[in-house]
C-alpha cells in the first residue's frame, strides 16, 4: 500500500455528497501507537519486537484504515474530519501506484512536509528490517537509497521526524 491514497468526501445521511473530495495517503506507520513503538525501539527505549508485531497484527485485523491528515483549522474536509465525530464520509480506494523501490538500485526521493507521507510506510518497513522483525524480507536496501526531507516552517511541523531521526 506504500504510496497509495484514498479519496474521501463528506456525505449526508441521505447519501448526498457534500463539499470537495480530497485524497489522503495511506500511512499505517503513522498510526500513533505503532509509530511510537517503532521510534522507541530504534532509540533502544525498551520496546520488544513482540510488541511491534502484536500492534501490526492488531492493526491488520481491526478493519481500520490509517490515513494521516493535517487539520488546517479552516473550513474544509480536514476540519470536518477532525471536528465531527458523528459525520459520514465516503471513502474510495485504494488508488494510485505503489512505490516502486528497487532494493539494489538507485532510489532518490525528495519529500517536503506532508509529501513525505507516501514514503512513511516504506520508512516503517526499513525500521522493522533494521530491528530484524519477522515478516520483513531478508534482502536489505542497498547503499543507493537517498531521502531528502525538507520542513518549510519549523521542525515541530515535520511529519515523521522522530521516526526518520531514530532510523538515521
Amino acid at each position: 500500500m506504500a504510496g497509495k491514497h484514498f479519496l474521501v468526501q463528506e456525505q449526508s445521511i441521505d447519501g448526498a455528497l457534500l463539499g470537495s473530495a480530497r485524497q489522503y495517503t495511506v500511512a499505517t506507520t503513522m498510526e500513533p501507537t505503532l509509530y511510537k513503538l517503532l521510534t522507541d525501539a530504534l532509540n533502544n527505549d525498551g520496546v520488544t519486537k513482540d510488541a511491534i508485531v502484536d500492534r501490526i497484527e492488531n492493526n491488520r485485523n481491526s478493519n481500520e484504515l490509517s490515513l494521516t491528515l493535517k487539520n488546517y483549522q479552516v473550513q474544509g474536509l480536514s476540519q470536518a474530519i477532525h471536528e465531527k465525530d458523528a459525520a459520514l464520509f465516503r471513502v474510495s480506494g485504494p488508488m494510485g501506484r505503489s512505490l516502486g523501490v528497487d532494493m539494489n538500485g538507485l532510489n532518490v526521493a525528495f519529500a517536503a512536509g506532508t509529501g513525505v507521507l507516501p514514503f512513511m510506510d516504506f520508512i516503517g518497513y526499513l525500521a522493522r528490517q533494521t530491528l530484524a522483525i519477522d515478516g520483513t524480507d531478508s534482502e536489505s536496501l542497498g547503499a543507493e537509497f537517498f531521502l531528502w526531507f525538507n520542513v518549510r516552517l519549523n521542525s515541530d511541523e515535520a511529519v515523521g521526524d522522530e521516526l526518520l531521526s531514530a532510523l538515521a
